[in-house]
Order: C-alpha cells, then sequence, then structure tokens
C-alpha cells in the first residue's frame, strides 16, 4: 500500500487544531521547559528557506523534552512593527493593518503545513494593542525604579526620594548615568522640575525630546525620515581607486575632495592609518574591506540628495579630481548611478524627440499629402508640452528625471489626434470650395465637443492615477500628462485655427488635391 503523506498529515494536522494537541496547561506536576524562536517579520514574500530552518530544529528539540516529561510552553509570534511594514504602506497606500493580517494569514498557512507543534492559543504580534500594552507597562516599571547594588536587585524610585530627603547622595551605591553629590537640605529646595531632571539620572528607564515624523494617513512613523534627521544620516559616495597608487598621491587626492562643495568628510585607508604606519601591520580583516587585489575604496560623505542638481555638479568634480591621478579610477554609489541615468534619459530624450516627431510628421506628411502641415501641427502640440513642462520651473517643482523623456513622448502621441480632427474637417470644407474663413469656422465648431470629450477623459484618467498613487515618481509623472491634455486641448482649440488663418495660403500651395480643382 503506498502512503499518501499529503492526506496523512492533512488528517494529522487538522486533529492537532481541532484538539489543541500542543496548548499547554498549567501543570505543577511537571518541568516547565520555554521554547522560543525568533519572531519573523511578516512580509509578502512568506517564510524563506531561513525561517523553517531554525522552526524545524527548536520543534524538534520541544517534541523530545515533550516525550522526556516537561510541559513544554512553544509559542510563535510576528514582529510586525518595523521600516518594512512603514515602506511597503507608503509605497502601496495601504494601511499597514490590511497588509500585515493578510502577510500573517500566508505565513500561518505555510507553518500549518510544516505541522509546527506551536501553542497557537498563545501566538504574539507586536502590533496587538494586547501585546503594546504590556510593553509600555514593562517601560513604565523600568521608568519608576532605580537599581541598588547593596541589595542587587530593583526598587521603586519612591525609596530613592526617601534616601534624597534623608541624606541626600551620602552612602548611596546605584546606578547612575552621572555621579552626583548632594545633601538632603540640598535637595529639599531645589524645585519640583530639578528633582525630576536629577531623577532621570537614576532611573533603569528615562525620558527624552525626540522628532517624530507622523504621517496620519498611514497611521504610521516616517522613520526613514525620522532617523534622518535624528542623525544627521548623508549621502555617500564610493571612490574606487588603483591599489598600487602612491600612498602620497592617494592622500593628496582625498584632500582635494575633501575641499569640494557639499562634501561633509573623507574616509580612506590613510585617513584611518596614517601614512606612517607600513601595510604590512594593517589588519587582515580592514585590509579585506577597503582593498582588492587590483582596487582601494575611499568614501565620501555628502550633504546633497541623490538625484539633485547639486550632488550631481559634486560628483562630476570629484570624478575629474579622481580622473587625473588614476584614468581608471571610479566615483560609485546611489548618486554617481542616478547621475548616469539622468545623463542617459538626457540623451534618450533627444533621440525619442527626434524619432517621435519624425514618425508623426511623416504619418501626417501620407495622410494630407501636405509639407506644410506636418509642421503647424507638430509645432502646435509642442508649444503646448513647452508650456506643460515651463509651470513647474515657475512654481519651483522638482520633477523626476524620467519626467520629460515621457511626457515629450506621450503628450505629443496622445494628443495630436486633437489637431489631426480638426485638420481633416479644415481640409474637407476647403476641398468643398469653402473659403478659408467659413472652412476654418465649421472646422472648429464641429471638432471641438470630440476634442474637449477626448482631453477630458485622457485627463480623468491619468489625474486619478495622480491621486491615487502613493509612489511620488508616477504621481509627478501622472499630474504632467493630466495637466498636458488640458493644456494640448486649449491650445488646439485656440491656436490652431489661428494658424490655418494665417498659413491658410502656404498649406493650399504646399498640399496636394487640398483645394477643389476649378472647373474649365
Amino acid at each position: 500500500m503506498e502512503y499518501n503523506f499529503k492526506e496523512v498529515e492533512k488528517k494529522w494536522q487538522s486533529y492537532w487544531q481541532e484538539n489543541k494537541t500542543y496548548r499547554v496547561e498549567v501543570d505543577p506536576s511537571k518541568p516547565k521547559y520555554y521554547v522560543l524562536d525568533m519572531f519573523p517579520y511578516p512580509s509578502g514574500a512568506g517564510l524563506h528557506v531561513g525561517h523553517p530552518l531554525g522552526y524545524i530544529a527548536s520543534d524538534i528539540y520541544s517534541r523530545y523534552k515533550h516525550l522526556k516529561g516537561f510541559n513544554v510552553l512553544h509559542p510563535m509570534g510576528y514582529d510586525a512593527y518595523g521600516l518594512p511594514a512603514e515602506q511597503y504602506a507608503i509605497q502601496t497606500g495601504q494601511h499597514p493593518a490590511i497588509t500585515t493580517e493578510k502577510n500573517i494569514r500566508r505565513y500561518r498557512e505555510q507553518m500549518d503545513k510544516i505541522g509546527f507543534s506551536f501553542d497557537w492559543d498563545r501566538e504574539i504580534r507586536t502590533c496587538d494593542p494586547k501585546y503594546y500594552k504590556w510593553t509600555q507597562w514593562t517601560f513604565i516599571q523600568m521608568f519608576n525604579s532605580f537599581y541598588c547594588y547593596d541589595k542587587q536587585k530593583a526598587l521603586p524610585i519612591t525609596e530613592l526620594v526617601k534616601a534624597f530627603e534623608t541624606v541626600g547622595t551620602q552612602g548611596l551605591n546605584v546606578a547612575c548615568g552621572e555621579e552626583l553629590n548632594f545633601t538632603a537640605e540640598e535637595w529639599k529646595n531645589k524645585s519640583t522640575k530639578e528633582q525630576q531632571e536629577i531623577l532621570l539620572n537614576y532611573r533603569l528607564a528615562y525620558l527624552a525630546d525626540t522628532m517624530v515624523n507622523w504621517c496620519p494617513q498611514l497611521g504610521t512613523v516616517l522613520a526613514n525620515d525620522e532617523v534622518k534627521a535624528q542623525f544627521d544620516v548623508s549621502n555617500m559616495h564610493i571612490v574606487m581607486m588603483d591599489r598600487d597608487m602612491d600612498s602620497k598621491q592617494k592622500k593628496k587626492m582625498m584632500e582635494e575632495i575633501g575641499n569640494v562643495k557639499g562634501v561633509k568628510s573623507t574616509i580612506s585607508m590613510s585617513s584611518l592609518l596614517g601614512p606612517t604606519i607600513p601595510e604590512s601591520m594593517i589588519p587582515e580583516n580592514l585590509r579585506s574591506m577597503l582593498q582588492s587585489d587590483e582596487y582601494e575604496l575611499a568614501f565620501v560623505s555628502s550633504e546633497y540628495e541623490s538625484a539633485t542638481d547639486e550632488v550631481n555638479e559634486q560628483v562630476k568634480a570629484i570624478d575629474k579630481i579622481v580622473k587625473s591621478y588614476d584614468k581608471n579610477g571610479m566615483v560609485i554609489g546611489e548618486a554617481p548611478l542616478m547621475k548616469d541615468l539622468q545623463d542617459v534619459t538626457d540623451a534618450d530624450l533627444v533621440n525619442v524627440n527626434v524619432l517621435s516627431i519624425g514618425a508623426i510628421f511623416i504619418i501626417i506628411l501620407l495622410i494630407f499629402k501636405s509639407i506644410s502641415l506636418p509642421i503647424i501641427l507638430v509645432a502646435v502640440i509642442e508649444f503646448a508640452i513647452m508650456l506643460n513642462m515651463a509651470i513647474p520651473y515657475y512654481q519651483g517643482t522638482s520633477l523626476p528625471f524620467v519626467a520629460s523623456i515621457v511626457i515629450g513622448a506621450i503628450q505629443l502621441g496622445a494628443t495630436v489626434d486633437y489637431a489631426i480632427l480638426m485638420t481633416t474637417r479644415y481640409q474637407k470644407e476647403r476641398q468643398n470650395g469653402k473659403d478659408k474663413k467659413e472652412a476654418i469656422s465649421i472646422a472648429h465648431k464641429t471638432s471641438m465637443p470630440s476634442i474637449i470629450s477626448s482631453g477630458l477623459s485622457f485627463f480623468a484618467a491619468t489625474f486619478g492615477v495622480a491621486c491615487y498613487s502613493q509612489v511620488e515618481m508616477i504621481g509627478s509623472i501622472c499630474t504632467l500628462l493630466a495637466r498636458g491634455a488640458i493644456i494640448s486641448m486649449v491650445v488646439v482649440i485656440l491656436i490652431l485655427p489661428a494658424m490655418f488663418m494665417i498659413f491658410d495660403k502656404l498649406i493650399c500651395k504646399t498640399s496636394i488635391g487640398f483645394l477643389k480643382e476649378k472647373t474649365k
């Protein structure tokens, strides 16, 4: 008979869950044993191999102790707070509570399939108020306690206050941040605020003022911003240089880099150890971190943000210095990478604009059999694009580096049909023998509803994405596209008829079959 492990496992796992086989009851007759695993962070990716690798080992050991007669407590929980949850919430626009609950269900399903002997009635979630209520309680107890070396335990802070009121700090043998000396009389003469500030020196937990950047819509702390503000985390560039470069040259190069505008500090092998220490005396672990067979690394701390004009100029200046000492040297890191992307994007912008304008020019040329109309139509839409891109400049708003290439191509392609629609009707009326004023008037009146309808539809679609998306780059680009749809619509309605009026004679002469041939 074939052993169908899927059915057998499913049967017994269901039995364990229904009968709460691994629930632990208080049993004084058995010795107690506590097995605790490291709580995973419940990400959307689910369990990775490191989780069950550790859990299987602890599960085997807890089962062993259970069979040996111990009353084994083996709970499981989830470390559901922290940066990953916050960042995911920011990126997706979903409340952390929703995504966390979904991810926990996935984790539980996966762990149940493995068949761990966890006591699920004692599941812990760090985001559960029932849990962090007790973490807060713990800190309150520590705040209201001090540590006495003589008694080797924590005591209520009120006992310390009584000692201060009686003998001051005389004979005091307690844990503190700073040694203080005062009499009972001096303590009594201090204000309540001063007394509380002194007690902070002795409490096991203390109060401190710090900035918290709270995001009300997500119900979370933006920890990245908090860390950056609190610890002045800066942008870091990495310089790769030839390992065999003369040490004096290395030192001189780093000194020049340190003088570049916006550079806060530099760290290199020479700055850490000094030029007088022989290389043979450098610890191997330090050497392996900063040196390879061919290259040596140095670090440059910048006060500028990535993808800004300031940091781009800074990277350019540093790269120039590095190349003057080592032609094969490089500046790498987030900021140089973003600069390279911007340089590539700028080059692509030119190519994309040329290709897109050229393609549309040829299409209009073939459709209308005209040399002048493609120029006029493309010029009108490009004018609308220029207006759209100029608005952020006057608003002082920075745009994603890919915005120009996206807008240059999409706004042109998506809104040139407005101009084609009006031009088609204008050509039809001129072929029917109407004079230019009447033809333009009819074309304007009949095509306007379709143009407005198309423009508002494009606006609604892109503006909706801009409002919903929590990704800054997507929001910025969709805002540009939404605004571009309206601008292109207005420009076509107001400016294109004027262009027809001005250049009607030129259009007729440079277009095949634009006017109805006169009968002899």
